[in-house]
């Protein structure tokens, strides 16, 4: 906002003409004489100005600081996730045949090979088969239910599917449904639609289509396995006897269980069926002991046994840990900079006057060197710094490794603390004291964060946690939107505030621009003042030399030198 030092914005709108008796610019003399009230009221308002621009500083630190969190604290982003175990305990599991099976591994799985010696069978869900039925001549699935005459005019029917009540028709006066029932009107739902209400309705759990091939409804249970089944009634009606579902002859099939076989784990002969173990799910995709496998096909007679081999992925761990240090390294980088970044104090906020004398480009430098600095050496980001490197560098109680010992180091101390790694260091440590370098990370505290802990707890906690529950605790404390027992959000909210939340308007620096404002608008009302005495002043003296000169006049004529 530029400060306005136009004289003439806090004019009264009183016209007023001065120096017509004694030929005084009086106007000029008066806008001189209110210049000193004038800068008074440049100064609040350049003040303001400056609370304004550090503000909007505060809030970029703020979204940068959010931005961290979101990505690396946020249990949606399971790809850089930094306090969850699969994040450092990385496996890979790798099929020799995909076409029948494919396998992932998470942080429970354990390095090895897994025989699968047979694919029996796949699960696959219950379905019924209904009877032949053909659309009526010019009518078709986007057809009402009643043009396709499975409803007649004025009358009803009514079904259930999985105990789920479908009632095509008007309900009788004072008739009680249950809760669930599905009420359609046939002059105006079509097939399809009605085949829609099925299909989204969770509870009945199938899935219901017509096929063009077998030209008739097909119904199937939405999940597989040998324990599903579809329950169907004709409360009232026959709609569904009508379109071949429930008629006899429907064929029904039941489902089935997925059937493996494994080898036994160290088996020497995986053909012998002795040392086969047969595992059921009802299920094509199913996780044993953290690695989850998906059939895709069952296996011929004859086919070789598949291996799933599963292998520590170093990599994926070494790349999470190495994003976590870029995006740390920025984030330092960002608030040093702001916390040594030059302030200019001579490059004060330009005034309207000022703006007027100037180009463009000269108005962009000059507000660059003036909001230059206004951070510099702030305490709160100086806090910020200083605790995210405490975090770091300090001992987890009960591991004794850090993060020097596994290569991960600080650099020389112009840096201000960036991280560097070895990645040949790091990758040994990943590889050979994983189980160490996890507690490292992400050790869990007894004690649960809250903002309301005392300050033993705090401290209990702190020594406790692994170093990114420290970090996380840092972002929360600073950045936390939730409110404390007293009311108060993260500092940075409370400071200024961040857009989209209830402090973007309720902040420490909105109140104080409010108390500038209230400065402000005092020194335009003493201005004002001022200007109206002036203006007396000067209306006082064009009276006197008015009479002085009606005076002189008078005593002209009496002594007769007076002419006309």
């Amino acid at each position: 906002m530029p400060v306005n030092s136009d004289y003439n914005s806090y004019n009264t709108g009183t016209l007023r003409i001065g120096g017509l008796v004694s030929g005084l610019d009086v106007d000029s003399i008066i806008k001189d004489l209110i210049r000193i009230e004038q800068m008074k009221v440049d100064r609040i308002k350049q003040e303001r100005q400056l609370v304004e621009w550090r503000k909007e500083a505060y809030r970029e630190i703020t979204n940068f600081l959010r931005a961290f969190q979101d990505e690396l604290f946020s249990i949606l982003n399971t790809d850089t996730y930094m306090l969850s175990t699969n994040t450092y305990k990385t496996y890979s599991a790798t099929s020799s045949n995909e076409a029948y099976v494919t396998a992932t591994a998470n942080a429970g799985a354990m390095e090895g090979n897994y025989i699968i010696t047979k694919i029996e069978s796949l699960a696959a869900p219950t379905i019924i088969k209904g009877l032949t039925w053909i659309f009526p001549e010019d009518k078709a699935i986007d057809s009402t239910l009643e043009q396709l005459d499975l409803v007649a005019e004025d009358s009803r029917a009514e079904f259930s599917i999985n105990g789920v009540r479908f009632l095509i028709g008007t309900p009788t006066e004072g008739e009680e449904l249950p809760d669930d029932t599905v009420v359609v009107d046939p002059t105006k739902t079509t097939m399809h639609q009605l085949m829609n209400l099925i299909n989204t309705n969770d509870k009945a759990g199938v899935n219901i289509f017509y096929s063009s091939i077998e030209k008739g409804f097909i119904l199937q249970s939405k999940a597989t396995g040998a324990s599903t089944d579809i329950t169907l009634n004709d409360i009232s009606g026959s709609f569904l006897q009508d379109i071949g579902l429930a008629a006899y002859g429907a064929e029904k099939i039941s489902g089935t269980d997925a059937r493996v076989y494994f080898a036994k784990i160290g088996s020497s002969d995986p053909g012998d069926p002795g040392n086969n173990i047969l595992w059921q799910s009802p299920t094509n995709t199913f996780t044993i002991d953290g690695v989850t496998y998906t059939l895709k096909n069952t296996t011929p007679d004859g086919t070789v046994p598949i291996t799933i081999t599963v292998a520590q992925d170093v990599d994926k761990a070494y790349n999470a840990i190495n994003n976590f240090v870029d995006k740390y390294n920025q984030l330092i980088d960002r608030i040093n900079g702001k916390l040594n970044e030059e302030r200019f104090r001579d490059y004060l906020p330009l005034t309207d006057a000022q703006r007027k004398e100037m180009s463009e480009k000269e108005i962009e430098l000059w507000e660059e060197k003036a909001k230059s600095g206004l951070l510099r050496s702030d305490s709160i980001l100086q806090n910020i710094i200083y605790n995210m490197r405490r975090a770091l560098s300090d001992a987890v109680e009960e591991v004794c490794i850090s993060l020097s010992s596994i290569g991960i180091t600080t650099g020389l101390y112009f840096e201000r603390g960036k991280l560097h790694i070895d990645e040949s260091k790091l990758k040994e440590a990943l590889r050979n004291d994983l189980e160490r370098v996890i507690d490292l990370f992400i050790k869990k505290s007894d004690i649960n964060y809250s903002p309301d802990l005392d300050s033993e707890s705090r401290t209990q906690r702190y020594n406790q946690s692994g170093l990114m529950y420290r970090i996380s605790d840092i972002l929360m404390d600073t950045i936390r939107t939730t409110r404390d027992s007293r009311g108060k959000k993260g500092i940075l909210l409370e400071k200024a505030g961040i857009v989209g939340d209830i402090t973007e308007f309720q902040n420490l620096m909105d109140d104080e621009l409010k108390r500038l404002d209230r400065r402000i608008d005092a020194a335009v009302e003493a201005m004002i003042r001022q200007e109206n005495r002036y203006w007396a002043q000067f209306t006082a003296l064009e009276r006197a030399i008015q009479q002085m000169n009606a005076q002189s006049m008078w005593l002209m004529q009496q002594l007769g030198l007076y002419r006309y």
